[in-house]
């Protein structure tokens, strides 16, 4: 499902390009605009996977809840953020942007991304594949029991504190969801 978009690393220009569309999409429904992200043959899910990460039977991302933004400050008007659960490696969670609607996903994380199935706030019935790269070996605290995950997410920063609305938006999307994880 996701072989054509390991072909080549995407220029850093088309990471930029796909970082603000992920921006616009998070603020109008990330449906639509997903949807050309997903289809395009040159993603920023193209990187190298971390050797570490690519060891047989290690965890990818350690279980817990995690937040990451745009910005490394939560709540900024014009950031989108991606609040996100992960269990076995079987991750569900949104994006969203701060005072928005937000689009529910699930999927799983691979040595080199989270491949994702994003649904459409306004046509439920409607999921669209996306994946968000991972990168390089930084660890990153969870909010649950501080575990480590040693990743790095191109174009989001670890948040280290979940507000009250990310616990929200997160229980919605596990209510619909968590059968996924």
């Amino acid at each position: 499902m996701h072989s054509a978009t390991r072909s080549m690393q995407a220029p850093a220009p088309c990471r930029r390009i796909q970082t603000a569309l992920l921006t616009a999409a998070v603020s109008i429904g990330l449906g639509s605009v997903l949807i050309g992200l997903a289809s395009s043959s040159s993603h920023a899910s193209d990187l190298v996977p971390s050797q570490a990460l690519a060891q047989a039977g290690e965890t990818i991302v350690e279980d817990g809840i995690y937040l990451y933004g745009q910005s490394a400050e939560p709540e900024q008007v014009g950031a989108a953020y991606m609040v996100f659960e992960s269990r076995s490696d079987r991750v569900v969670g949104a994006f969203y942007m701060p005072h928005s609607s937000f689009d529910c996903f699930y999927g799983s994380a691979e040595p080199d991304q989270l491949a994702l199935m994003v649904v459409d706030s306004y046509e439920q019935d409607a999921a669209y594949p996306f994946d968000v790269a991972l990168q390089g070996n930084s660890d990153v605290a969870s909010s649950v029991g501080g575990a480590i995950a040693p990743i790095t997410l191109e174009g989001f920063q670890p948040i280290a504190t979940l507000s009250e609305n990310d616990y929200r938006i997160l229980e919605v999307c596990q209510s619909q969801y968590g059968d996924q994880i």
